[in-house]
């Protein structure tokens, strides 16, 4: 069984916080494919599970600091399409942002990814995630 691996883009920076994975990096990525954030490359067994279905994506996270910061969150098929960018504004504290999605049925299995990034191309995120969960409703 593949577990998921993390693809890390030049204009992001990723590193152990405390308790979860620290995500630095500008906006402006694209959603779809690999994306151009900071992915999980989720493999062919979440892939096959999913296709088809409706999911929930669930994210613990925190701004870091005093500033509050926004986070964008995206699941893309690499294939037949994708959630599109889905916002979060974090606070300081840890808390459970989620979302849903109608993942399309695959076609050439590409594998699919849930990629991280700042919420606009004009700003930087700077956050923590301690935790990432997707289930099938």
């Amino acid at each position: 069984e593949m577990k998921p691996s993390l693809v890390i883009p030049a204009f992001m920076n990723v590193d152990v916080a405390d308790k979860g994975v620290r995500v630095i990096g500008r906006g402006g990525a694209v959603s779809g494919y690999k994306t151009d954030g900071t992915a999980l490359e989720l493999g062919d067994k979440y892939e096959r599970e999913f296709h088809g279905k409706e999911i929930t994506v669930a994210i613990i996270a925190r701004a870091i600091g005093e500033e509050p910061a926004s986070l964008s969150v995206a699941y893309s098929t690499n294939d037949q399409g994708n959630s599109g960018w889905k916002k979060f504004d974090l606070s300081p504290d840890y808390q459970v942002y989620s979302f849903n999605y109608n993942v399309p049925k695959r076609a050439a299995g590409l594998k699919d990814y849930l990629g991280f990034g700042a919420a606009s191309s004009s700003s930087v995120a700077e956050v923590e995630i301690l935790a990432v969960g997707i289930k099938q409703n």
